[in-house]
Protein backbone atom coordinates (compact mmCIF):
# COMPACT_ATOMS: atom_id res chain seq x y z
CA UNK A 1 0.00 0.00 0.00
CA UNK A 2 1.33 3.47 -1.10
CA UNK A 3 0.37 6.63 0.93
CA UNK A 4 1.28 9.94 0.12
CA UNK A 5 1.97 13.05 1.99
CA UNK A 6 1.93 16.75 0.51
CA UNK A 7 4.31 19.16 2.12
CA UNK A 8 5.15 22.36 1.40
CA UNK A 9 8.80 23.17 -0.06
CA UNK A 10 11.37 25.17 1.54
CA UNK A 11 12.39 26.79 -1.27
CA UNK A 12 10.91 30.21 0.00
CA UNK A 13 9.68 31.09 -3.22
CA UNK A 14 6.83 31.12 -6.25
CA UNK A 15 5.50 27.78 -4.91
CA UNK A 16 4.68 24.90 -3.12
CA UNK A 17 4.85 20.97 -2.37
CA UNK A 18 6.91 18.31 -1.31
CA UNK A 19 6.16 15.22 -2.01
CA UNK A 20 6.33 12.72 0.86
CA UNK A 21 5.73 9.00 -0.60
CA UNK A 22 5.98 6.35 2.44
CA UNK A 23 5.21 2.97 2.03
CA UNK A 24 2.98 1.41 4.72
CA UNK A 25 2.56 4.65 6.71
CA UNK A 26 0.32 7.65 5.94
CA UNK A 27 1.16 10.78 6.47
CA UNK A 28 -1.73 13.17 6.54
CA UNK A 29 -0.78 16.85 5.46
CA UNK A 30 -3.79 19.37 5.95
CA UNK A 31 -1.90 22.08 3.82
CA UNK A 32 -2.95 23.31 0.28
CA UNK A 33 -0.45 24.69 -1.97
CA UNK A 34 0.91 28.27 -2.02
CA UNK A 35 1.51 30.04 -5.22
CA UNK A 36 3.87 33.00 -5.19
CA UNK A 37 3.48 35.08 -8.50
CA UNK A 38 6.07 37.67 -9.74
CA UNK A 39 6.73 40.14 -11.70
CA UNK A 40 9.68 40.76 -14.34
CA UNK A 41 10.61 43.75 -12.06
CA UNK A 42 10.34 41.90 -9.01
CA UNK A 43 12.82 38.97 -10.19
CA UNK A 44 15.26 40.87 -11.87
CA UNK A 45 15.50 43.22 -8.39
CA UNK A 46 15.83 40.14 -6.27
CA UNK A 47 18.76 38.82 -8.32
CA UNK A 48 20.38 41.64 -8.34
CA UNK A 49 20.02 41.31 -4.28
CA UNK A 50 21.71 38.11 -4.79
CA UNK A 51 24.25 38.67 -7.15
CA UNK A 52 25.34 42.00 -4.30
CA UNK A 53 25.72 39.61 -1.89
CA UNK A 54 27.48 37.07 -3.95
CA UNK A 55 29.94 40.32 -4.81
CA UNK A 56 30.12 40.35 -1.13
CA UNK A 57 31.39 37.11 -0.80
CA UNK A 58 34.35 37.22 -3.35
CA UNK A 59 32.42 35.66 -6.12
CA UNK A 60 33.09 37.24 -9.51
CA UNK A 61 29.66 37.96 -10.75
CA UNK A 62 30.29 40.60 -14.06
CA UNK A 63 30.78 37.76 -16.43
CA UNK A 64 29.55 34.39 -17.38
CA UNK A 65 26.05 33.22 -17.62
CA UNK A 66 25.05 34.97 -14.23
CA UNK A 67 25.52 38.22 -15.56
CA UNK A 68 23.99 37.20 -18.83
CA UNK A 69 21.23 36.46 -16.88
CA UNK A 70 21.47 40.20 -15.21
CA UNK A 71 20.78 41.65 -18.66
CA UNK A 72 17.96 39.51 -19.48
CA UNK A 73 16.12 40.12 -16.95
CA UNK A 74 16.97 43.65 -16.62
CA UNK A 75 15.93 44.03 -20.08
CA UNK A 76 12.66 42.45 -19.43
CA UNK A 77 11.76 44.46 -16.43
CA UNK A 78 12.05 47.69 -18.61
CA UNK A 79 9.54 46.66 -21.00
CA UNK A 80 5.68 47.94 -21.54
CA UNK A 81 3.75 46.16 -19.12
CA UNK A 82 1.46 44.60 -21.75
CA UNK A 83 4.81 42.68 -23.66
CA UNK A 84 5.08 41.66 -19.95
CA UNK A 85 1.78 39.25 -20.35
CA UNK A 86 2.36 37.02 -22.96
CA UNK A 87 2.31 33.49 -23.38
CA UNK A 88 5.16 31.64 -21.00
CA UNK A 89 5.68 29.21 -24.71
CA UNK A 90 6.61 32.02 -26.60
CA UNK A 91 9.43 32.73 -23.65
CA UNK A 92 13.19 31.71 -25.86
CA UNK A 93 14.70 29.31 -24.16
CA UNK A 94 17.02 31.73 -23.22
CA UNK A 95 14.63 34.02 -21.62
CA UNK A 96 13.23 30.23 -19.65
CA UNK A 97 17.06 29.43 -18.52
CA UNK A 98 17.65 32.74 -16.81
CA UNK A 99 14.53 32.85 -14.81
CA UNK A 100 14.72 29.56 -13.53
CA UNK A 101 18.08 29.51 -12.90
CA UNK A 102 18.44 32.94 -11.39
CA UNK A 103 15.32 31.64 -9.48
CA UNK A 104 17.94 29.09 -8.25
CA UNK A 105 20.37 31.76 -6.93
CA UNK A 106 17.72 33.78 -5.26
CA UNK A 107 16.43 30.54 -3.14
CA UNK A 108 20.23 30.35 -1.91
CA UNK A 109 20.36 33.66 -1.13
CA UNK A 110 17.34 34.16 0.48
CA UNK A 111 18.10 31.00 2.81
CA UNK A 112 21.76 32.29 3.85
CA UNK A 113 22.10 35.49 3.50
CA UNK A 114 22.04 36.48 7.19
CA UNK A 115 24.90 34.43 7.94
CA UNK A 116 28.32 35.62 8.40
CA UNK A 117 30.59 34.72 5.98
CA UNK A 118 32.58 33.20 7.94
CA UNK A 119 30.05 30.57 9.44
CA UNK A 120 28.98 29.88 5.36
CA UNK A 121 32.20 27.70 4.73
CA UNK A 122 31.51 25.12 1.33
CA UNK A 123 28.12 27.38 0.11
CA UNK A 124 30.67 29.54 -0.63
CA UNK A 125 32.58 27.54 -2.79
CA UNK A 126 29.85 25.95 -4.51
CA UNK A 127 28.71 29.27 -5.31
CA UNK A 128 32.16 30.41 -6.86
CA UNK A 129 32.60 26.85 -9.22
CA UNK A 130 28.47 27.37 -9.99
CA UNK A 131 28.47 30.93 -11.98
CA UNK A 132 30.01 29.36 -14.84
CA UNK A 133 28.98 26.82 -17.97
CA UNK A 134 26.58 27.73 -20.94
CA UNK A 135 23.81 30.31 -20.04
CA UNK A 136 20.79 28.51 -21.78
CA UNK A 137 20.75 24.98 -20.22
CA UNK A 138 20.15 23.08 -23.52
CA UNK A 139 23.36 23.86 -24.37
CA UNK A 140 25.42 21.91 -21.71
CA UNK A 141 27.07 18.96 -22.28
CA UNK A 142 28.42 16.18 -20.04
CA UNK A 143 31.62 18.40 -19.59
CA UNK A 144 29.99 21.66 -19.27
CA UNK A 145 27.32 20.85 -16.40
CA UNK A 146 29.77 20.98 -13.32
CA UNK A 147 28.09 25.02 -12.62
CA UNK A 148 24.60 23.55 -12.50
CA UNK A 149 25.66 20.59 -10.11
CA UNK A 150 27.34 22.83 -7.65
CA UNK A 151 24.23 24.85 -7.93
CA UNK A 152 21.57 22.26 -7.22
CA UNK A 153 24.05 21.03 -4.19
CA UNK A 154 23.67 24.59 -2.64
CA UNK A 155 19.92 24.43 -3.46
CA UNK A 156 19.39 21.34 -1.96
CA UNK A 157 21.24 22.80 1.32
CA UNK A 158 19.12 25.90 1.44
CA UNK A 159 15.76 23.73 1.23
CA UNK A 160 16.77 22.06 4.39
CA UNK A 161 17.90 24.93 6.05
CA UNK A 162 15.08 26.09 8.55
CA UNK A 163 16.51 26.30 11.92
CA UNK A 164 13.57 27.95 13.92
CA UNK A 165 12.00 23.86 13.05
CA UNK A 166 15.50 22.38 14.45
CA UNK A 167 16.70 22.01 10.76
CA UNK A 168 20.21 23.17 10.57
CA UNK A 169 22.30 22.70 7.64
CA UNK A 170 25.87 21.61 7.27
CA UNK A 171 27.77 24.73 5.47
CA UNK A 172 30.83 22.24 5.29
CA UNK A 173 29.70 18.90 5.48
CA UNK A 174 31.85 16.07 4.29
CA UNK A 175 29.19 15.18 1.59
CA UNK A 176 27.78 17.66 -1.03
CA UNK A 177 25.48 18.94 1.55
CA UNK A 178 23.81 17.77 4.49
CA UNK A 179 21.75 18.71 7.54
CA UNK A 180 20.87 17.45 11.39
CA UNK A 181 17.79 17.15 13.06
CA UNK A 182 16.64 15.93 16.12
CA UNK A 183 20.14 14.80 17.06
CA UNK A 184 20.88 13.01 13.72
CA UNK A 185 23.56 13.83 11.09
CA UNK A 186 21.96 13.17 7.93
CA UNK A 187 24.39 13.64 4.89
CA UNK A 188 23.23 14.41 1.55
CA UNK A 189 24.49 13.28 -2.50
CA UNK A 190 22.96 15.29 -5.59
CA UNK A 191 22.90 14.47 -9.05
CA UNK A 192 21.53 15.77 -12.00
CA UNK A 193 19.72 13.59 -14.33
CA UNK A 194 20.20 13.94 -18.18
CA UNK A 195 17.79 10.78 -18.74
CA UNK A 196 16.37 7.85 -17.11
CA UNK A 197 18.56 6.14 -18.49
CA UNK A 198 21.38 7.46 -15.77
CA UNK A 199 19.11 6.60 -12.93
CA UNK A 200 20.75 3.50 -11.76
CA UNK A 201 24.61 4.41 -12.22
CA UNK A 202 23.74 7.83 -10.46
CA UNK A 203 22.23 6.33 -7.58
CA UNK A 204 24.92 3.41 -7.16
CA UNK A 205 27.16 6.18 -7.03
CA UNK A 206 25.81 8.42 -4.54
CA UNK A 207 25.23 4.97 -2.20
CA UNK A 208 29.12 4.99 -2.59
CA UNK A 209 29.83 8.32 -1.84
CA UNK A 210 27.58 8.30 1.24
CA UNK A 211 29.11 5.42 2.71
CA UNK A 212 32.24 7.03 2.63
CA UNK A 213 30.88 9.85 4.49
CA UNK A 214 28.77 8.10 6.58
CA UNK A 215 31.81 5.72 7.56
CA UNK A 216 33.67 9.27 9.23
CA UNK A 217 30.98 9.53 11.32
CA UNK A 218 31.24 7.04 14.04
CA UNK A 219 27.53 7.57 15.08
CA UNK A 220 25.15 4.59 14.02
CA UNK A 221 22.20 7.06 14.04
CA UNK A 222 22.93 9.16 11.41
CA UNK A 223 21.92 8.71 7.71
CA UNK A 224 22.00 9.67 4.42
CA UNK A 225 19.72 11.05 1.66
CA UNK A 226 20.64 10.75 -2.56
CA UNK A 227 19.15 14.12 -3.86
CA UNK A 228 18.19 13.99 -7.20
CA UNK A 229 17.46 16.58 -9.85
CA UNK A 230 14.85 15.36 -12.54
CA UNK A 231 14.12 18.36 -14.46
CA UNK A 232 15.85 17.51 -17.77
CA UNK A 233 13.67 14.09 -17.42
CA UNK A 234 9.92 15.53 -16.95
CA UNK A 235 7.48 16.91 -19.22
CA UNK A 236 7.70 20.95 -18.80
CA UNK A 237 4.70 21.57 -21.26
CA UNK A 238 3.06 24.59 -20.40
CA UNK A 239 -0.47 23.61 -20.91
CA UNK A 240 -1.18 24.43 -17.45
CA UNK A 241 -1.82 27.96 -16.68
CA UNK A 242 -4.02 28.04 -13.27
CA UNK A 243 -1.89 27.93 -10.37
CA UNK A 244 -3.94 25.32 -8.57
CA UNK A 245 -4.05 22.86 -11.48
CA UNK A 246 -0.47 23.45 -12.36
CA UNK A 247 0.64 22.42 -8.36
CA UNK A 248 -1.71 19.23 -8.64
CA UNK A 249 -0.58 18.58 -12.05
CA UNK A 250 2.99 18.55 -10.61
CA UNK A 251 2.35 16.81 -7.84
CA UNK A 252 0.82 13.77 -9.95
CA UNK A 253 3.96 14.08 -11.98
CA UNK A 254 6.25 12.91 -8.81
CA UNK A 255 3.96 10.36 -7.94
CA UNK A 256 4.32 8.65 -11.73
CA UNK A 257 8.04 9.33 -11.87
CA UNK A 258 8.20 7.87 -8.82
CA UNK A 259 5.75 5.06 -9.12
CA UNK A 260 7.42 4.24 -12.63
CA UNK A 261 10.83 4.77 -12.15
CA UNK A 262 11.24 3.84 -7.94
CA UNK A 263 12.36 0.03 -9.44
CA UNK A 264 15.71 1.65 -10.52
CA UNK A 265 16.85 2.84 -7.63
CA UNK A 266 15.46 0.40 -5.18
CA UNK A 267 17.18 -2.24 -6.51
CA UNK A 268 20.23 -1.10 -5.96
CA UNK A 269 19.80 -0.10 -1.88
CA UNK A 270 19.90 -3.99 -1.33
CA UNK A 271 23.48 -4.19 -1.64
CA UNK A 272 24.65 -0.72 0.01
CA UNK A 273 24.68 0.82 3.21
CA UNK A 274 21.80 0.27 5.44
CA UNK A 275 21.74 3.61 6.96
CA UNK A 276 21.27 5.46 3.32
CA UNK A 277 17.32 5.82 4.14
CA UNK A 278 16.06 6.64 0.74
CA UNK A 279 16.15 9.67 -2.19
CA UNK A 280 15.18 13.08 -2.56
CA UNK A 281 13.53 14.62 -6.26
CA UNK A 282 13.25 17.74 -7.52
CA UNK A 283 11.83 19.49 -11.05
CA UNK A 284 10.47 22.93 -11.50
CA UNK A 285 8.08 24.85 -14.01
CA UNK A 286 7.59 27.97 -15.46
CA UNK A 287 4.17 29.31 -16.34
CA UNK A 288 1.94 32.78 -16.86
CA UNK A 289 -1.16 32.80 -14.51
CA UNK A 290 -4.07 33.14 -17.04
CA UNK A 291 -5.45 34.95 -14.02
CA UNK A 292 -3.46 38.04 -13.85
CA UNK A 293 -0.22 37.57 -16.23
CA UNK A 294 2.41 37.34 -13.68
CA UNK A 295 4.46 34.72 -13.64
CA UNK A 296 4.87 31.31 -11.39
CA UNK A 297 7.64 29.33 -10.55
CA UNK A 298 7.01 25.77 -9.01
CA UNK A 299 8.95 24.01 -7.95
CA UNK A 300 8.28 20.05 -6.39
CA UNK A 301 9.88 18.28 -4.08
CA UNK A 302 9.43 14.61 -3.64
CA UNK A 303 10.80 11.55 -1.43
CA UNK A 304 10.88 8.19 -1.61
CA UNK A 305 12.34 5.54 1.18
CA UNK A 306 13.65 2.73 0.76
CA UNK A 307 12.17 -0.27 0.90
CA UNK A 308 12.05 -1.97 4.30
CA UNK A 309 13.31 0.90 5.61
CA UNK A 310 12.85 0.60 9.68
CA UNK A 311 10.00 2.22 12.16
CA UNK A 312 12.61 4.59 13.44
CA UNK A 313 13.89 5.78 10.46
CA UNK A 314 10.17 6.12 8.99
CA UNK A 315 8.89 7.60 12.02
CA UNK A 316 12.24 10.25 11.58
CA UNK A 317 11.23 11.26 7.59
CA UNK A 318 7.91 11.94 8.62
CA UNK A 319 8.60 14.28 11.34
CA UNK A 320 11.48 15.59 9.09
CA UNK A 321 8.46 16.36 6.59
CA UNK A 322 6.40 18.50 9.15
CA UNK A 323 9.38 20.27 10.29
CA UNK A 324 9.96 21.26 6.72
CA UNK A 325 6.41 21.87 5.68
CA UNK A 326 6.60 24.52 8.87
CA UNK A 327 9.67 26.09 7.95
CA UNK A 328 8.21 26.70 4.79
CA UNK A 329 5.44 28.57 6.13
CA UNK A 330 7.88 30.64 8.63
CA UNK A 331 9.69 31.46 5.33
CA UNK A 332 6.47 31.80 3.74
CA UNK A 333 5.20 34.72 5.98
CA UNK A 334 8.79 36.36 5.78
CA UNK A 335 8.53 36.94 2.48
CA UNK A 336 5.37 38.50 2.23
CA UNK A 337 6.40 40.56 5.00
CA UNK A 338 8.99 41.85 2.98
CA UNK A 339 7.26 42.70 0.01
Amino acid sequence: MKAVARVRPTSDRWTSSLSLNQINHMVKSDASPEVYRFSAQRVAAEFDEALKWMSSLGIRTNSGRIFEYAKVLSNWAVLPEANDTFAAHALSPAMRSAVLDSNMFISVHRAFHKIPQSELGGIVDKLKMSIGGPADVADETEKASAPRNFLFEAVVAANFYCPNQGVHTFLSSPSDTGFTYLSRHIFVECKRLGSVNGIENNVRKACNQLTVALNEDSTSRHGGLIALDISNIISTDTAVADEKLLTSHMAKQMDQFIESSSIDWQKVYPQKDPRIFGALFRFSRLIQSEFDGLWVIATEWGVNPRQGLGWSETRYMQRLARALQSGSRDRNRSLRRSH
